[in-house]
């Protein structure tokens, strides 16, 4: 009875920590706009985004340079929830650190189990 309610507030805990994760926003740097026409077959095409297909602009590596600070901000907060739930299921299952793939798999396994069973 109290593995079951343990395994309970751990998937309500799961779940909620995934509901506010998945409700946050970011803020994503926004890429210059250049005001650049093109013509094909006297057809005006407007091409803002030309100056990305410059690898040597600097605008291209200082926006690159943000884009890959947000996906590092990203990662490491990734990285602290599986660490967190890594460190959840070797406490809960009494499984090593060494086995991380399994146990991650064999939780996802039990928590579907579990609110099948509930459901």
């Amino acid at each position: 009875m109290i593995q079951l309610k343990i395994s309970f507030w751990l998937v309500v805990l799961c779940l909620l920590a995934n509901h506010l994760l998945a409700q946050k926003t970011y803020k994503y740097p926004q890429a210059p706009k250049d005001s650049v026409v093109d013509t094909y077959f006297g057809e005006s095409i407007a091409d803002p985004y030309q100056w990305m297909e410059n690898p040597d602009d600097e605008r291209l590596s200082a926006w690159i340079k943000e884009q890959q600070k947000l996906t590092k901000k990203l990662e490491n907060q990734q990285t602290k929830v599986w660490t967190l739930r890594n460190q959840i299921a070797a406490m809960y299952y009494g499984v090593s650190e060494e086995n991380t793939r399994s146990y991650q798999k064999l939780i996802a396994k039990k928590a579907n189990i579990f609110l099948n069973t509930i459901l």
